[in-house]
């Protein structure tokens, strides 16, 4: 069933990005046509009293790219990625999931001379279908469903013609449920910043 469900999503995913409709000469950063490459990246490590066990701190890696393609003016549709890795000693977890993201940017599209200097507000949706996997048990050995759902706004101001500042803050929900369907639920208010390009 879960592997049925990813490949439904990479599938939607794929039709979206590579349609056709989306080939053609953009306006704007924000025009039809246009595509939006973001992500982030994180490595964190953990020590003292509060993360350390047997004198080992904990390690995380995180991987989230994105890519998404405008298939209006204004409103990019498109799917990403998240990769984790967690560890602590000889133990480790790792995260896999991939989900649709859509947003929508307010400006005009109209063709513009200089694009750098100006901002695009806008509002994102994403979701995130994944699988924990814990077989070394530094939680709790076994395999667990991931769902997370984000909304939330923020502001691209560009750097140049391609690429743009981000921050944005989002609302998130997670549930992480086990094969007997037994789950925890947890939201988390975030606050980001980043870099993304636009390619038009």
């Amino acid at each position: 069933m879960q592997k049925k469900c990813l490949s439904t999503v990479l599938v939607l995913m794929g039709l979206i990005i590579a349609s056709p409709s989306h080939v053609g000469a953009a306006n704007s950063p924000i025009d039809r046509g246009s595509y939006i490459v973001g992500g982030a990246a994180m490595m964190s490590s953990m020590s003292g009293d509060l993360y350390e066990s047997g004198g080992d701190g904990v390690k995380m890696i995180m991987l989230a790219p994105s890519l998404s393609g405008f298939v209006a003016p204004g409103l990019a549709i498109g799917g990403q990625l998240l990769i984790a890795n967690l560890s602590q000693g000889g133990n480790s977890l790792t995260i896999f999931g991939i989900g649709p993201r859509a947003s929508y940017y307010f400006g005009s599209a109209s063709a513009k001379e200089q694009v750098r200097g100006r901002s695009y507000p806008y509002l994102t949706a994403s979701y995130i279908y994944g699988q924990v996997t814990d077989d070394s048990g530094l939680i709790n050995n076994g395999e667990y469903t991931l769902n997370a759902i984000s909304f939330g706004g923020g502001l691209s101001y560009m750097l140049t013609n391609s690429v743009g500042l981000i921050a944005e803050v989002n609302f998130r929900s997670d549930s992480v449920a086990d094969e007997s369907d037994n789950s925890l639920k947890g939201t988390s208010f975030n606050v980001i910043l980043g870099f993304s390009m636009f390619v038009w």
